[in-house]
């Protein structure tokens, strides 16, 4: 090409370049009448709508006002018809102002609040396939009513997978997992400041919250195999008047009607609490697990007072015969938990060497089918009864005769109606009460209760260990435990079955609760025939029971 013809072409193409972006975006404006009519003026530049989207004025930033869903600089000339078209927005969808309302009328600045979330915060047994509603104040922008505004967080902090979806005529945003919530699980409601009203005003801040707990799937078949072996209960009582005596009582850790744990101790020198044991039942193919754990207010030792103390027992029982296996208890401490175990005569279980310590008991111990424990004041050591064997567990030993006539008192509890000490009746010289039974499962489902002002200090993952089953993955949600309640004392025993160690300085907790089909094989050898796989656990999420790849579980 000549070069007077390249350069008539690039001045011909540089035309038309101008041109065109005369008509298009960023082009130079001093308001809107300077922009075609398709685009406003924001920053001195032309923009298309769907740059410059908002919700409310304060989505707007530089002076720009909000016109139907669209950030404007707005000049002097026509400030008043972006106040009429607001005002008009206003008529249209807040249902407060009504057909009246006049054009000239200040906008809305009140902001939304939450009136009511159902299921209320603490409400208990909620249902897995419950529904979450969240009444506001006035009505509310539908745009902004999602899942990412209106949240429900499961035990382990994740958001819940849900639909949700906002009725104008009720002012209700409602919630719908898209699976079943997991049982004996607590659940947190969330409403974020992301939600809006038509005018843009978001959420009063701070939103209420709403905790709640899910329902047990708890077999009927399990709760009957825990009332049957519950055991006889030996428990020693440093006095038998004033606050002392409830040191030495076990029960609940809202004995004194609240879910607060560090005011626990002082309770129990005020008011009298109802004897409680806290059990839980997990079933394999071929054995029952069932834990009893005893939690007491206060730990005495010599002169000082701790806040909280928990021990536990945990009974293996074959299915095939529904015959009493093995005892193994624990003392718990703050930091290694020390294990010894007992079994019947008639028991074909052998020891591995871990514990050091496995005694016989005569079969005749038994009450009944009701394995005799022994519970020493202060330490609270789940014992047995009687002195059996070359070994002596360290914190129990005892004699009939310190029980019942020496310096401290003793109590006899039988499962049954908890009652109070002063409950005690006199069978021939010896105190008789009874204790009731609650489910472990409700302390299980307020795992997430972590608050100075609530249950527990903080959340740790479960770690299942050699490839042990476990319905959760890095991908789903993980298994979260407590580790200790809340407490202002320096020393404090307050660690929960969910957080006792498998061995005696080994640092894979919860395996003794979550995995004892594992557990009891690492420490015991059993003659009759063991699996290790699961018909049900809770914890783990596992239900096998009317599986046909399962027949050794039979449906419910």
């Amino acid at each position: 090409m000549k070069p007077r013809l390249f350069i008539a072409a690039m001045l011909l193409a540089f035309t038309s370049l101008w041109i065109a972006c005369s008509d298009s975006e960023d082009s130079v404006c001093g308001g809107d009448s300077d922009c075609p009519t398709d685009q406003v003026c924001q920053d001195g530049v032309c923009k298309l709508p769907s740059r410059v989207r908002c919700v409310g004025d304060p989505d707007c930033s530089g002076g720009e006002r909000c016109v139907d869903g669209v950030c404007r600089a707005i000049s002097d000339n026509n400030t008043n018809n972006v106040n009429n078209v607001n005002n008009q927005n206003n008529i249209n969808n807040n249902t407060d102002m009504g057909a009246d309302f006049p054009p000239d009328m200040p906008r809305d600045n009140v902001n939304p609040e939450v009136v009511s979330i159902t299921p209320a915060d603490g409400t208990t047994d909620v249902a897995v396939d419950a529904q979450v509603e969240v009444v506001f104040s006035e009505a509310m922008n539908p745009l902004t009513v999602n899942f990412q505004s209106l949240v429900l967080k499961n035990p382990a902090g994740q958001d819940v997978p849900a639909m949700v979806t906002y009725n104008p005529d009720t002012f209700t945003a409602t919630l719908v997992p898209t699976a079943p919530l997991n049982p004996s699980s607590g659940y947190r409601v969330v409403p974020l400041s992301t939600l809006r009203d038509p005018a843009g005003n978001s959420l009063l801040e701070p939103a209420p919250e709403a905790r709640f707990y899910t329902a047990a799937n708890e077999p009927a078949n399990h709760t009957a195999l825990a009332a049957r072996f519950a055991p006889v209960i030996y428990q020693s009582i440093e006095n038998e008047t004033g606050a002392a005596v409830n040191y030495d009582l076990p029960t609940t850790v809202n004995f004194d009607g609240d879910f607060t744990a560090r005011n626990n101790k002082a309770a129990a020198q005020t008011s009298a609490p109802t004897a409680n044991v806290y059990y839980s039942v997990v079933e394999s193919k071929t054995h029952y697990f069932i834990v009893y754990a005893l939690y007491y207010p206060v730990r005495k030792v010599d002169t000082t007072l701790n806040e909280h103390d928990f021990t536990g027992v945990l009974f293996v029982i074959d299915k095939a015969t529904e015959s009493f296996k093995l005892a193994e208890g624990l003392k718990v401490d703050s930091g290694n938990d020390t294990i010894f175990a007992w079994k019947p005569d008639s028991s074909d279980v052998s020891g591995t060497g871990q514990p050091q310590i496995l005694d016989d008991f005569p079969d005749a111990d038994f009450d009944g089918e009701r394995y005799p424990m022994y519970i020493p004041r202060g330490i609270h050591a789940a014992c047995h009864w009687t002195q059996q064997g070359p070994a002596v567990p360290t914190g129990c030993f005892h004699s009939s005769q310190e029980f019942t006539d020496g310096p401290n008192a003793g109590v006899i509890m039988r499962p049954g109606t908890a009652q109070t000490y002063a409950m005690a009746v006199d069978n021939n010289g010896q105190k008789e009460m009874e204790y009731g039974l609650v489910p472990l499962n409700s302390l299980w489902a307020r795992r997430t209760d972590v608050d100075n002002e609530l249950l527990w200090e903080q959340l740790t993952v479960y770690q299942p260990i050699d490839s042990r089953p476990s319905r959760y993955n890095d991908a789903e949600e993980p298994i979260v435990w407590p580790n200790r309640l809340v407490s202002d004392d320096t020393d404090t025993f307050g660690k929960p079955p969910f957080a006792w160690l498998k061995l005696s300085g080994d640092p894979n907790q919860g395996q003794w609760l979550f995995d004892p089909a594992y557990i009891m094989t690492v420490r015991y050898n059993f003659g009759t025939m063991y699996s290790n796989e699961y018909c049900f656990n809770s914890y783990l999420g596992i239900d096998n029971r009317g599986d046909a790849t399962h027949p050794e579980c039979p449906a419910p």
